[in-house]
């Protein structure tokens, strides 16, 4: 007796089983665009939130200014002035450069975009829709945000977190600074101080263009959401909290006005120093002239060094810019500094006694370890070694045109500083170009 005969599996039965595994790629693609989406969403809210807070720092300093006079602590009122004043004025000036050549007209718009103190929510709307409406010609939008915000921060937000923080702990104003307003001016300061700088680092690791050009610097921030939101949230921790030492530090040390200069003075000094004897002086950026070359170095220096001081934008740790070991060791002068304060602190000459001082001051300093060791112990393992790394701002660049193996990467070269490349690389990249050309052409 033969074996009964199997059929074979009917083609519907086929048809439906390839026909359930396109709908779940489809359910898949469409729950993975609407996380980017979501994702994307979120970001905008986050940077224009940002924007607002700018704009709300902006009228409340007007605001302290208004009442400082009225209590007449003229001190802090024209201290208070002269930070909004030149945070306007290095804005006017940066927002000429960008746009010179774009016609007066457009000067004009800019300008009163500038005064009217809402140009940090233009920019954050240029560089969100990607928009060249003005000044891109010149520079791209994430460097036209990224100069106005560490305008904003050196200028106004971190002097005016030190101006209200000394009328409302020392004993030098009369008292009225220390009620609603004023605190919450004093808040909106380190609220603004900390999130640009954790912003700026944000916009540049997370650029698709930098992390292409340099995958070994620019990538620590992790794709996952949650690790991110909580990287996020260290950054914005470890720039308030060394924002806290180091203003506490200048609010006690007032009172020894010749220690305050040595200490933060000799500190920028030994920084410059520092650069100039290591042929790092000037900047990255392509710049005309000798004269022009220096006075924009020197600024560039003054700006970042003071935001790696104040508020530790992990960013500046490019070494570039400060570099990863100088960008750490200035972690261990800002505790000594910390240290230093405290024990210079007279209880007559703040609201606080000896013992509340200390505590407040060790717990910013054990803040700052806790984020800063949860900070490294939380991003993309292999760029922990760029917090202390000791190349140059010249080595860094000829390193990337000489291991970098795509075009994009090697032409990177002549956007930057001839100085910083061509005696150590010049032929090398001459060779390149010579057999490129030929492919381009």
């Amino acid at each position: 007796m033969s074996p009964p005969r199997v059929s074979p599996a009917p083609l519907a039965s086929s048809d439906q089983a390839s026909q359930a595994l396109l709908e779940r790629k489809q359910s898949m693609i469409i729950s993975f665009t609407s996380r980017q989406l979501e994702s994307k969403l979120l970001i905008k809210l986050y940077l224009y939130g940002i924007a607002a807070l700018s704009i709300v720092d902006m009228l409340s300093d007007i605001v302290m200014i208004v009442r400082f006079r009225q209590s007449g602590d003229l001190m802090f009122a024209n201290s208070s002035l002269a930070c909004v004043s030149l945070n306007l004025l290095l804005q006017s000036i940066m927002t000429y450069l960008v746009n010179k050549k774009l016609g007066w007209w457009t000067q004009v718009k800019e300008q009163a975009i500038v005064f009217s103190v809402v140009k940090p929510a233009v920019e954050t709307w240029r560089f969100l829709s990607k928009s060249d409406e003005a000044g891109t010609a010149v520079a791209d939008n994430l460097f036209q945000l990224s100069s106005f915000r560490a305008i904003e921060l050196v200028t106004e937000a971190i002097p005016s977190t030190l101006i209200q923080g000394l009328a409302l702990l020392s004993k030098t104003g009369n008292g009225t600074t220390r009620s609603g307003i004023p605190i919450l001016s004093l808040a909106s300061s380190i609220i603004v101080s900390a999130t640009i700088s954790a912003n700026i680092s944000y916009d540049f690791d997370t650029s698709e263009k930098l992390r292409k050009i340099d995958p070994g610097f620019f990538g620590y921030l992790p794709s996952s959401k949650k690790r991110l939101i909580f990287i996020l949230v260290l950054l914005f921790q470890i720039a308030v909290t060394n924002l806290a030492i180091r203003s506490l530090t200048f609010i006690i040390l007032t009172q020894k006005p010749l220690i305050l200069v040595i200490l933060f003075g000799g500190e920028m000094v030994l920084y410059v120093l520092f650069k100039v004897l290591g042929k790092d002086f000037t900047m990255i950026a392509r710049i005309e002239g000798r004269t022009g070359t220096f006075v924009a170095s020197f600024i560039y220096i003054v700006i970042t060094k003071q935001m790696v001081n104040w508020t530790r934008c992990v960013q500046f740790r490019r070494p570039v810019v400060h570099g990863g070991l100088s960008f750490s060791f200035t972690f261990l002068v800002t505790m000594g500094l910390g240290v230093i304060a405290m024990l210079n602190y007279d209880k007559n000459h703040g609201w606080l006694d000896k013992g509340q001082m200390s505590v407040l001051m060790l717990s910013c300093c054990a803040g700052l370890v806790v984020s800063l060791c949860l900070f490294l112990g939380s991003i993309e393992r292999q760029y922990v070694q760029t917090f202390y790394n000791t190349r140059t701002g010249a080595k860094y660049i000829q390193d990337i045109f000489s291991n970098g193996k795509t075009d994009e990467q090697k032409f990177d070269v002549f956007t930057k500083n001839e100085g910083k490349w061509r005696a150590a690389i010049g032929e090398e990249v001459k060779v390149w170009l010579n057999q490129r050309l030929p492919v381009w052409l």
